[in-house]
């Protein structure tokens, strides 16, 4: 498509068609089906048109979405708690899928990615040592850790 006008025919269709894989998914069919439905060769053709079409999405209206569904799973873990706590096997499993999947949608599985490199440089001047030393000595053990 490179090179093709943003109104051509087949551009047109391709978005058209990327929202239906896109509304099919929000209505559960698994990228199988989308793929089924929609003429796409594989699987994975469907999810790149749902990823593409996601993508479209003003981020507003993305954060939106994912509020929307935050409180779908917390609404789900509520009506699953009374069994929960009375140690249905079957809840507990889906109150741990609901709950793994809240953490993909906060990015709780995200990497802690924190910068001491201040603190760091605070506690050197406090023991008489070299700043940037203590830097490069922190950043050459971390290194080794990795």
């Amino acid at each position: 498509m490179p090179g093709e006008s943003k109104s051509s025919k087949r551009r047109i269709e391709a978005k058209e068609k990327q929202k239906q894989a896109l509304q099919l998914r929000l209505a559960g069919v698994t990228f199988d089906e989308i793929a089924e439905r929609l003429g796409y060769a594989q699987k994975s053709g469907a999810w790149h048109a749902v990823a593409k079409a996601l993508n479209d999405i003003p981020k507003r209206e993305a954060m939106d979405y994912k509020l929307l569904n935050l409180e779908r799973l917390n609404r789900a873990i509520l009506a699953l708690w009374s069994k929960v706590l009375s140690a249905d096997l079957q809840a507990i499993l889906a109150l741990v899928r609901i709950v793994a999947e809240i953490n993909k949608l906060t990015g709780a599985y995200e990497p802690l990615k924190l910068d001491i490199t201040e603190h760091i440089r605070e506690m050197a001047k406090q023991e008489g040592w070299d700043p940037d030393e203590a830097v490069r000595e922190a950043q050459r053990i971390m290194e080794g850790m990795a």
